[in-house]
């Protein structure tokens, strides 16, 4: 039964996936799509699919109104959709994303910057997109780990992403993303398919998203630190709130999902990224 809801939900989610690309698809051969809208369009699929997955984002903070350059930890593919759903913006990724069926296509609908941090000249022309983006106002999410952990906490961040934004005069902001599971993070040699039918067979994954201030500093250096130091320590809160989290479900015999953030925070107005 676990088996056949992972397999329902996965036709669901890529269903909607692929209508959005039907659909932008169809656009670009028109009138033609705006950076903007796309990004528009691609939040409501995220949070539809979000929901048709079972994945529960727990949102706290504001995310970013105007142009800046969003900074997270990377657990998982599914922390792409779960920012996606939270805030519209396009992407930095490695370059073997732009092959994969179906979402290579999307990414490059969204003008997801790709990279081969393997190679030097790839890096460079990768920055001077990001900056390209960044200078016509819109929004960038990176991970600047280059690639998934399982934790506790972050792997060192690389430098680069962060003396673009200072060049450009582009502020930073910092997210936290901790999932409930550690086993919920994709790591090592798992293969995207086997990892999705053994996490999303459950009722739900849980996510905690976390938007931090918006960093502002000359020097790329000054705005690592700044913006390192600050996920490593909400990094560290959400896993021990967790933690008591599991504790207080146990005693308490609670199911299903919560209405509020681990550790008794409330969830502010609209927080429910899939729109719950």
């Amino acid at each position: 039964m676990n088996r056949l809801r992972a397999l329902l939900r996965l036709l669901m989610g890529t269903g909607v996936l692929a209508w959005l690309w039907v659909r932008l698809e169809l656009a670009s051969r028109g009138r033609g799509v705006s950076l903007d809208e796309t990004t528009r369009r691609a939040q409501r699929t995220a949070r539809r699919v979000s929901r048709s997955v079972g994945l529960d984002v727990q949102v706290s903070g504001l995310p970013p109104a105007g142009t800046a350059l969003l900074v997270a930890n990377h657990r998982s593919y599914t922390d792409i959709l779960a920012l996606l759903a939270c805030v519209e913006c396009t992407f930095l990724a490695k370059v073997e994303m732009s092959r994969w069926p179906l979402f290579g296509a999307l990414a490059r609908r969204l003008q997801t910057v790709f990279v081969d941090r393997s190679c030097k000249d790839s890096r460079r022309a990768a920055r001077r997109r990001l900056a390209e983006l960044l200078e016509r106002g819109h929004r960038v999410a990176v991970f600047p780990e280059g690639t998934t952990t399982r934790g506790p906490g972050c792997l060192p961040f690389q430098p680069g992403m962060f003396y673009t934004a200072a060049a450009c005069g582009v502020p930073i902001v910092p997210v936290a993303l901790h999932y409930e599971h550690p086993e919920d993070a994709w790591v090592d040699d798992d293969t995207l398919l086997r990892h999705f039918f053994e996490r999303f067979a459950r009722r739900s994954m849980r996510l905690r998203v976390v938007f931090g201030p918006t960093l502002a500093h000359p020097d790329g250096a000054a705005l690592q630190y700044q913006a390192e130091a600050w996920i490593a320590e909400a990094v560290e809160r959400s896993e021990r709130s967790f933690r008591g989290w599991e504790v207080a479900k146990r005693r308490r015999g609670i199911r299903g999902r919560s209405k509020f953030l681990p550790g008794g925070a409330a969830l502010p107005t609209g927080s429910s990224a899939s729109g719950r």
